[in-house]
């Protein structure tokens, strides 16, 4: 596929970066200041509006996101199928299985058990993605994976916010 197909996802990924952290300040920003007029430092309002700010981000930019992630993972294919051969200590209770060591073997199979007959790219750009989602599945396709990634971002984003917010209070103070 050549040097293009490292690349094949990068407008998209520019595309849902940019937005998503335009979301998250501004509504950071506005929250901060909803929650707290004053303006002094409080940890539980950082953390709050840090969150409210990861989840409506991800929850926005979600779209673009999966159809990023459709083109990155597009020609994915399993290098081998890991099959689970028996394992002779079966009905021993876990601990004694932990203690002495004796877990189930996994070893490569000879061939896999999924045929893979077309490894072609399938999409080139974000518009064939997005035509192939409204396609198959309708309006309703673009939030998948939404509850994952608001689950992931929320606290990262109000953890982030507020190690951020408090380092900046800590030099205030300083000076």
């Amino acid at each position: 596929e050549g040097l293009g197909a490292l690349y094949v996802s990068l407008p998209t990924t520019l595309l849902m970066n940019l937005p998503y952290g335009c979301i998250m300040v501004a509504v950071n920003e506005s929250a901060r200041k909803i929650l707290n007029p004053s303006g002094d430092y409080k940890t539980s309002t950082n953390l709050i509006a840090g969150a409210i700010a990861g989840a409506s981000a991800a929850v926005l930019t979600n779209p673009l996101d999966l159809i990023k992630t459709k083109l990155q993972t597009q020609n994915l294919e399993p290098s081998h199928i890991m099959e689970q051969q028996p394992c002779p200590q079966a009905n021993q209770p876990v601990a004694s299985m932990l203690n002495n060591r004796s877990f189930t073997t996994l070893t490569a199979a000879a061939k896999p058990s999924v045929e893979f007959p077309d490894s072609r790219v399938r999409y080139t750009g974000a518009t064939q993605v997005a035509i192939n989602i409204y396609r198959e599945v309708g309006i309703v396709g673009f939030a998948s994976g939404m509850f994952p990634r608001v689950l992931v971002h929320t606290p990262s984003v109000a953890i982030s916010w507020t190690a951020y917010e408090f380092a900046k209070n800590l030099l205030v103070k300083m000076e």
